[in-house]
């Protein structure tokens, strides 16, 4: 997806402030990653030219465990052809009755 694209002239251009929000707005819109807490880590949202990072609260006992209903599950994915190892979190769906 592109990014939003500056302003280089025109009144909007003289005080850059658009610019800096079309910056953060980038950051945000394709450079975003998101993570949980860890222990008592207030839930924040850290933005800089280049890339966001999301803060949310750790799950559950707010230890930095799980989400609620969540596994933490080791998969392998094909990333350009080879093989990548990593972990996911992972909820089954629940079974329904016929």
């Amino acid at each position: 997806m592109p990014e939003i694209t500056k302003i280089t002239s025109g009144s909007l251009a003289k005080s850059n402030k658009l610019n800096e929000v079309i910056n953060i707005v980038n950051s945000i819109g394709f450079n975003l990653t998101v993570r949980a807490g860890i222990n008592d880590e207030t839930p924040q949202l850290i933005v800089s030219d280049n890339n966001a990072e999301l803060i949310v609260s750790a799950g559950g006992s707010g230890s930095g465990g799980n989400i609620d209903g969540y596994v933490e599950t080791s998969v392998t994915l094909c990333q350009n052809g080879s093989p990548v190892n990593g972990q996911i979190l992972f909820k089954e769906d629940e079974e329904e009755e016929a």
